[in-house]
């Protein structure tokens, strides 16, 4: 799908209005007065989105759209979105600065083409050059009745994009970065407008649009493919990897059963190396490789089902990762051997978001090995964490965009953080409680010279911070800038609570 992001909005209300009118009919013998109500067609545009949510890259803001028909007559309606042209690329959406997603179910009621193209349209605003997407809801909307699902739900900045104190936009990728020349404080806002017109008379949504006067511009007919549900029937690897391969980018892949990714080796295990999305549908993956269950690359996702992992290392081996959501994890423990729920690897790799997840029987539950400044996982929301070591482990570094209602537990620490030279580490913890049997969060350097690394730590009143010795620990060098909640700290840094 196209993926489009927001920074402020200000919307628009359009209504048609279908009139009628009171007809008099006379007799020879008496007057008769035939009277018609005056339809009309009225809509409500209905947004959740908070003005000034902060922009963090890939972290999901939410952005609900929804029309509600508050008048009398049944309508056709359709819903623009104006996204300004320099941040966001009409033809390839991986080079966008910012990024929108529709839910699976919201494609069912919506769509954003016209047989097999974009339904899209360039303007100038206020001297800002625009793209203008257009997304029509299929069904006719019933009065008083409010669109199923929404024609937005979130929209982020690409975790590609790195911002300065200043607020300045940067693009980091493969060690090289970019200055995109925006800053997030005067960045032009996105404009979103709701349309409505009468149902009686038009066969569909496009009918209506067209006599509405909608017109299309040179961008009309880009190129758009339908993404694809694949059904998985098999219960074996061989049946989910042939899935895999016939699919693109965008595509769903779909499990009808239980499955078994057998054998030890490191050939054995499962690997995805698109931007797909695994829909375990309720259904269970058990895999058994001594070198991790599932390797997710180049953007896949997984979602609603359970991964029992009986092989070594860590049952979800991530490098570039969509998402994790709705998700169990039970890992079964052997002896003198650590294990993982999550492994976020090495070098760029990075998960979007992980949400409604469940981590059980692990050594560490989320690990991370990234070696750059950019976030290892977007957001945390609703993620619950049983360990016996640590609940969530950064080792050198570590970027958490935020992380909501969270219940972390580790038998040793609730959330280490091993900072490395030249490596940052930042949290923003909301509403969440961190457990350890020695300590809450314990954050600390290796000792030798960190000049350039930094910690950003936040979290709200309602976070608590558990363990037998300190709940929160900090001890830095003093070559490291640490800042919590806000407030720089000495240096060198310890911190005691």
């Amino acid at each position: 799908m196209k993926k489009i992001l927001l920074t402020a909005l200000s919307f628009v209300l359009v209504a048609a209005l279908a009139i009628g009118g009171t007809l008099a009919y006379l007799t020879d013998r008496d007057a008769k007065t035939n009277v018609f109500t005056v339809g009309n067609v009225d809509i409500a545009l209905n947004d959740d989105f908070v003005q000034g949510s902060q922009l963090i890259p890939g972290v999901d803001i939410k952005k609900d759209v929804t029309v509600t028909n508050t008048g009398k007559n049944d309508a056709w309606v359709w819903v623009e979105i104006a996204i300004p042209q320099a941040l966001d690329d009409a033809t390839d959406a991986s080079k966008n600065i910012v990024h929108f997603n529709m839910t699976s179910e919201s494609l069912d009621v919506w769509t954003w083409t016209k047989d097999g193209a974009w339904m899209i349209d360039t303007a100038t605003i206020d001297t800002v050059e625009y793209n203008v997407y257009t997304v029509a809801y299929k069904n006719v909307l019933k009065a008083s009745e409010t669109t199923a699902h929404s024609a937005m739900y979130k929209v982020y900045l690409d975790t590609h994009v790195d911002i300065d104190p200043e607020g300045n936009l940067y693009w980091v990728e493969n060690g090289n970065t970019q200055d995109l020349k925006w800053n997030v404080n005067t960045m032009p806002k996105m404009h979103v407008s709701a349309y409505a017109i009468q149902e009686e008379n038009f066969d569909d949504v496009y009918a209506a649009m067209d006599a509405y006067g909608v017109q299309w511009g040179a961008n009309g007919g880009a190129e758009y493919v339908e993404p694809k549900n694949i059904q998985v029937t098999g219960t074996d690897k061989a049946s989910l990897a042939t899935a895999i391969k016939n699919a693109e980018d965008g595509d769903i892949i779909t499990l009808e059963e239980d499955t078994i990714i057998a054998g030890s080796d490191a050939a054995d295990k499962l690997v995805v190396e698109k931007a797909v999305t695994i829909n375990l549908d309720g259904n269970t993956i058990t895999t058994e490789s001594g070198w991790g269950g599932i390797d997710l690359k180049g953007g896949a996702s997984i979602i609603n089902g359970t991964i029992n992992h009986t092989g070594n290392t860590a049952a979800i081996k991530a490098f570039q990762v969509g998402a994790i959501e709705n998700v169990t994890i039970n890992v079964a423990e052997t002896a003198g051997k650590t294990k993982a729920g999550i492994a976020i690897q090495s070098g760029d790799s990075y998960v979007g978001s992980i949400k409604n997840v469940t981590i059980n029987g692990v050594t560490n539950g989320i690990e991370c090995y990234r070696t750059t400044s950019e976030l290892a996982i977007g957001s945390m929301e609703n993620v619950k964490i049983n360990a016996t070591s640590n609940g969530i482990f950064l080792n050198g570094a570590g970027r958490i965009g935020s992380m909501v209602n969270c219940d972390i537990t580790g038998g040793n620490i609730g959330i280490q953080a091993y900072l490395a030279n030249l490596w940052h580490i930042s949290l923003d913890i909301k509403d969440s409680t961190i457990k350890g049997g020695t300590t809450g969060i314990d954050i600390w350097d290796e000792g030798a010279t960190n000049t350039g690394s930094t910690v950003v730590f936040n979290y709200d009143a309602d976070t608590v911070f558990e363990g037998s010795r300190e709940n929160i620990k900090i001890t830095l060098q003093d070559e490291i800038t640490c800042t919590v909640n806000g407030a720089d700290q000495a240096t060198p840094c310890d911190v005691r609570k």
